[in-house]
């Protein structure tokens, strides 16, 4: 199904990139903590944003998540996420400021006012995109996207895998394809949402149960993307450092699908629900189940680090950011 942005109605499946223009500084990181703040130490092997920002800018408040995994699900062929879930405290829909775009990816939640996504959510240039939250509707102020994301490298490995049947036979690239972009809101979310806590790279380990999450199209055809966040029961084939990539499959017949590019792989851990991977990729077919998706803890320092230099307004070349 390759890279997993909405293709629906009049949402393009398409890689451009945008022009960008200058925004105001950002407000101070420790202003009105989201959900009583970033979590700093909620497990020994988990890492969070929380670590890299209150290092970097002291004084931000601490609180852990009370947050734990959902009960297990089968997205395509996936279920509903109550509202009172784990999940949907942690994931938001990216959304077009046209309505009849509508969602065309998922995000991650890890401060009051940022979201982490896929890269090639935002190669289309023609897109102004909100954020949303239940009803409400957030307008992103800038995108920062990772320095060595390569549009044309990602089309070409996109092209490797669209035909592949089996989760086996996915072949990493060699060096990492870095989908990765973080997303500044220009108003904080709802207090009801709670930044996450991403897993060690440890923690993928093969046959491993995780459930992805995200408000993508419930089948390859994609008449609609979904309004609801929708889960689904995945489990790890195999991990790749080099490439910092993780291949999944369910069995078939479900999976993520367009749209749910972006959205968190989570696993459950003793201190509660963590995200190991981010929805990327995967073969044409969304019902053959299989999923290419990007380990998050090797970019952990790379969101805190960027996170910081936006708010204070200063350039860097291991990001590109656009302004809206």
């Amino acid at each position: 199904m390759l890279a997993r942005v909405a293709k629906c109605g009049i949402t393009r499946f398409v890689k451009p990139r945008r022009s960008s223009d200058a925004r105001d500084l950002f407000r101070g990181v420790c202003d009105e903590p989201l959900g009583g703040g970033l979590t700093k130490a909620t497990h020994a092997a988990g890492l969070t944003i929380g670590m890299f920002l209150a290092v970097m800018l002291p004084g931000c408040a601490s609180a852990e998540s009370d947050s734990h995994a959902g009960d297990e699900a089968e997205i395509v062929g996936g279920r509903k996420v109550a509202s009172t879930e784990a999940y949907a405290k942690m994931t938001v829909a990216i959304v077009d400021e046209d309505p009849e775009v509508g969602q065309f990816c998922t995000g991650i939640v890890v401060d009051r006012d940022l979201v982490v996504s896929a890269a090639h959510c935002f190669d289309d240039d023609s897109r102004i995109p909100y954020v949303r939250v239940g009803a409400s509707r957030i307008r992103v102020q800038s995108i920062a996207v990772h320095g060595r994301y390569s549009v044309s490298r990602r089309t070409r490995y996109d092209a490797t895998i669209e035909s592949v049947t089996s989760a086996e036979e996915i072949v990493p690239p060699r060096t990492p394809l870095n989908d990765i972009a973080l997303v500044w809101l220009e108003s904080p979310l709802p207090t009801t949402m709670v930044p996450v806590t991403f897993a060690s790279a440890d923690a993928a380990l093969e046959g491993e149960r995780v459930v992805s999450a995200g408000f993508g199209c419930t089948s390859t055809a994609c008449t609609r993307t979904s309004d609801d966040l929708r889960k689904v029961t995945m489990h790890i084939v195999k991990t790749d450092s080099p490439s910092n990539l993780l291949v999944l499959k369910s069995g078939g017949r479900r999976g993520t699908c367009f749209g749910d590019s972006g959205g968190p792989d989570f696993i459950d851990t003793p201190d509660g629900v963590e995200v190991l991977a981010m929805v990327s990729t995967g073969p044409e077919s969304c019902e053959l189940g299989i999923s290419v998706d990007t380990l998050m803890a090797p970019y952990v320092a790379w969101v805190g680090k960027t996170a910081k230099a936006m708010r204070e307004g200063r350039t860097s070349s291991t990001f590109t950011q656009y302004d809206y």
